[in-house]
Order: C-alpha cells, then structure tokens, then sequence
C-alpha cells in the first residue's frame, strides 16, 4: 500500500515542504488580519443559521460588529429568507470548509 507522500509522487505532485512557484502566475492577493477576520466571522454565522440557529440575532450581530455590508448578496439573501429550504441549509453548513481554510 502506497503512503500518501509515494502516491503524490508517483502523480508527478510536489511533496515539498513548500510548495513551488506556479509557473506564469505572479500575481499576489492578500488580504489583511482585519478582513479575513472578517470574512471568517461571517461565515461562522452562515454555518450556524444552516444548522439551524435563527438567523435574527446573526444578522443583528453582524450589524452591531458593522460587517454586515461585508456580507456576500447570498449570503444575505440567505440570511433574510424566513424558510430556507433543506437544500439551502446544507448548501451553506459546507461554508464551514471555506472558514477552516481562512483559519
């Protein structure tokens, strides 16, 4: 059985420590301490109203933080909606990836 570091390898994927350069690709995106604060706190509330926690207090929340505008127009939309379906739930509960990224 293949150990995961052989099996990139064997799949021409670097195992370096870090990674290389992207060849043709230089531009850089960063976004400040602030922001992805920001962007993970937003994102914690959509994940808790998708398991179910009213959305009211999140929204007041977020307005008393002033980051509400920072919100994406889904994300509000989401927010606002009184009886989101099943689906929408789940969709947004999986936001919780994107928010252990920025973490």
């Amino acid at each position: 059985m293949l150990s995961t570091k052989a099996w990139a390898k064997s799949l021409g994927i670097s195992v370096a420590a870090t990674p290389p350069a992207i060849e043709g690709y230089s531009k850089r995106y960063r976004r400040s301490a602030r922001q992805v604060a920001v962007r993970t706190v937003i994102l914690q509330g959509v994940v808790a109203v998708g398991c179910g926690v009213d959305a009211e207090p999140v929204i007041e929340w977020f307005r008393k933080l002033r980051i509400w505008r920072s919100a994406t127009p889904e994300e509000k939309a989401f927010l606002q909606n009184a009886t989101p379906t099943n689906e929408e739930r789940n969709r947004f509960r999986w936001h919780q990836e994107a928010e252990r990224a920025l973490l």
